[in-house]
């Protein structure tokens, strides 16, 4: 990006279009919601000036061309200190984002509330150590902690690891169930 950003720059600009062409078509096909999923432009990766010349704007033509309802994805940490990206994919114009669980579900509440108060966000549960390792107990309360800690959509931090046990998953949608309607932040609104 530093020795080359015309190349980067070119890259996207010839590969965009094309995302776009499979994300409608997996519409077309009966998908409910597009995920587009940046799995390089967390701050483990790039700064914050890099996200908005390298990546904002190509993610923001690719979401622009399909149909909602649209996610908006970053693997990786998104708020670091006083250095975030969540505000900057929000403007990548999805109906959502969702996050790993590298970033604070907590920090992210906040950040989108200063700027879109009540925008969805999700995650951001870590699909190996808590799903797939943990104990049913130790899954039941990490999804209460994200739902106490702000989420819309409890999810895993990025995909369910494939070996994950039958019974885990369960334990997941059930506890989701069970602590998220209603969710205890909106208890009272």
């Amino acid at each position: 990006m530093r020795s080359y950003p015309e190349k980067i720059h070119e890259f996207y600009k010839e590969t965009y279009l094309y995302y776009a062409e499979i994300a409608n078509a997996f519409k077309e096909a009966g998908a409910d919601i597009i995920t587009y999923r940046e799995e390089g432009a967390s701050l483990d990766n790039i700064s914050p000036k890099h996200f908005d010349e390298f990546i904002k704007p190509y993610l923001t033509k690719m979401i622009s061309l399909t149909k909602p309802p649209r996610i908006l994805h970053i693997c990786g940490q998104c708020v670091s200190g006083e250095i975030e990206i969540i505000t900057k994919m929000i403007e990548c114009r999805a109906e959502a984002i969702t996050i790993d669980e590298r970033t604070s579900m907590k920090l992210t509440r906040e950040n989108v509330d200063r700027v879109k108060p009540g925008y969805p966000i999700g995650g951001n549960i870590n699909p190996f150590a808590v799903i797939h390792e943990g104990s049913i107990e130790r899954i039941r309360a990490a999804i209460k902690r994200v739902i106490d800690e702000g989420t819309d959509m409890v999810a895993p931090g990025c995909d369910f690891w494939l070996e994950t046990p039958i019974e885990k998953v369960k334990a997941f949608v059930q506890a989701t169930a069970e602590f998220g309607t209603p969710p205890p932040w909106a208890k009272g609104k």
